[in-house]
């Protein structure tokens, strides 16, 4: 017995260059504030919840069982950040401030297409920091598999 299983791929881009922030904490933390800043704004820039419109539309024309999901970020906020304010160590920030898997979940249950998340990679913990910016955010880089 055979089935055919169709499979779709995607990676949702998290729609800007880590680097600045990356280069500021490795040289300068006092930088490390405007560079997040300025990240977060060339992510909401981006417009993740318009392109997932665009690929919840994609998704139902072609209407595969598994959709897996690459740079599923998740966007975290705390004000003021734990890196700030005494005692200074990091703690995770727990309000969301965009869950691309979720929105794009959002964008097919709108379209009548009950795809869930079956499947999670993260890529470890390293990947899960906080740092200080306008609006204190902590990304999540993870792979979902949607079906």
């Amino acid at each position: 017995m055979s089935f055919d299983i169709k499979v779709m791929t995607r990676n949702l881009y998290v729609g800007a260059d880590f680097q600045p922030v990356i280069r500021a904490a490795l040289s300068d933390l006092n930088a490390v504030p405007k560079a997040a800043a300025a990240l977060v704004a060339e992510i909401r820039a981006s417009d993740f919840p318009a392109r997932a419109e665009c690929l919840a539309t994609e998704i139902a024309a072609h209407r595969p069982h598994v959709v897996g999901l690459q740079e599923a970020f998740v966007l975290r906020h705390r004000k003021p950040s734990s890196l700030v304010v005494p005692p200074f160590k990091e703690e995770r920030a727990e309000a969301v401030l965009l869950d691309f898997a979720q929105v794009l979940l959002d964008c097919l249950s709108r379209r009548g297409l009950p795809y869930s998340r079956v499947g999670l990679s993260q890529w470890g913990p390293q990947t899960e920091r906080e740092r200080p910016a306008a609006r204190t955010w902590s990304p999540t880089a993870a792979h979902h598999a949607l079906r």
